[in-house]
């Protein structure tokens, strides 16, 4: 199985790109499904959260409230690093253990926060999905987030820098739609190609990520 992790900042336009992939056949996985799933009452992940952070963190029935705990790690450094460290390893688990019961030649994973997390490295291609700046602020504000906690949240992640160091493709997220739609055909063709002719093209090794391939190859 080729895997082929899609990755970018909050409000970049990931969740577009991904729901373009799965449009043109590609079989998906969300990272923040498996993460809210592990979190619900009773789950590990939830289990380790609340012994970590206390009942504070919880509503009326008992299940976390996830904008309490973003309050608090998107402010917190060394708490969003320590929530990282609880719920990071149960997501890669849970997710190597559904990629090994697929049957399909390719899977593309949505991983929001593959660079913090390290896990680039299990992956045979990485697609970053980039905006500008602005235009995430201006989607996180439409959503109901503070200007503040929109760049919070925003500065808490990995810069374009770090993301750009693991990139093999790269797709814009803040350009007209039919152009991102384009890029992303372009990804996917070449990873159909590739799976025809000759999936050692996937093998990359680290050193030789040094040219990131902007939608085409």
């Amino acid at each position: 199985m080729i895997k082929v992790a899609l990755t970018g900042g909050i409000a970049s336009g990931k969740s577009t790109v991904l729901k373009m992939f799965k449009e043109l056949g590609a079989k998906v996985l969300d990272c923040d499904r498996i993460a809210k799933a592990l979190t619900r009452k009773g789950n590990r992940g939830y289990k380790r959260i609340v012994k970590e952070f206390g009942p504070e963190i919880l509503d009326e029935e008992g299940r976390i409230n996830r904008k309490k705990l973003a309050h608090i790690v998107f402010f917190d450094e060394e708490k969003r690093k320590k929530l990282n460290s609880l719920l990071h390893p149960l997501v890669y688990e849970r997710l190597e253990e559904r990629m090994r019961r697929m049957k399909e030649d390719v899977v593309i994973v949505d991983v929001p926060l593959l660079v913090e997390s390290g896990g680039e490295n299990l992956f045979d291609k990485v697609v970053v999905v980039y905006s500008e700046l602005f235009v995430q602020l201006n989607r996180l504000i439409i959503r109901g987030i503070s200007e503040e906690e929109a760049l919070a949240r925003i500065r808490s992640q990995a810069s374009w820098e770090e993301r750009l160091r693991v990139a093999d493709f790269v797709v814009r997220g803040d350009v007209d739609i039919e152009e991102t739609k384009k890029e992303v055909e372009k990804i996917w063709k070449y990873i159909k190609n590739c799976l025809q002719e000759n999936e050692r093209c996937f093998k990359i090794e680290i050193k030789d990520r040094q040219e990131v391939h902007p939608a085409c190859c």
